[in-house]
């Protein structure tokens, strides 16, 4: 099954809690056939979301096993990013920037998102193996040479 993710399901967090839900919802299926009972559809916006961008049906319990079994296989291989802001981005940056690593890097990268109000202003990209520090605080740490060489021209009166 080849899966596509939905911008709402931005994170790690969100993917794991995804699974669950479709783990609870095949319990539920046991539970309500047993009691003759009809299930409803989830409420889960992530899930639902999910289930439409694949074109699958919820109230079926093999689908379901197969959309939870074909996340689990995935996950281990989704890229996960972090990315640190000075201040909390909106949603629409956030969605803006999976869009962007979903088509540009890989179509199932999960992006973690923190905050770290040291920085100033830009951000910092942290990938399992790098660092990429676009912040503030690191360009003026970078300028410091001439920085200096600025105030002891303005102190000098050059």
């Amino acid at each position: 099954m080849e899966l596509k993710l939905p911008q709402t399901i931005v994170g790690y967090a969100d993917i794991t809690r995804v699974i669950r839900l479709l783990s609870s919802r095949e319990e539920l299926f046991i539970t309500a056939a047993a009691k003759k009972q009809v299930l409803s559809q989830p409420d889960d916006k992530a899930l639902l979301d999910l289930a439409n961008l694949n074109k699958v049906d919820l109230m079926d319990q093999a689908v379901c096993r197969q959309l939870r079994e074909a996340l689990q296989k995935l996950v281990p291989q989704m890229p996960k990013f972090h990315i640190s802001f000075a201040v909390e981005p909106s949603s629409q940056v956030t969605e803006t920037i999976v869009t962007w690593l979903r088509s540009n890097i890989h179509p199932a990268a999960l992006l973690g998102v923190g905050l770290q109000p040291t920085i100033g202003a830009g951000c910092i990209l942290r990938t399992p193996n790098r660092v990429f520090d676009l912040s503030l605080k690191s360009y003026i740490n970078r300028q410091d040479e001439f920085l200096l060489q600025l105030i002891k021209g303005a102190v000098s009166g050059n």
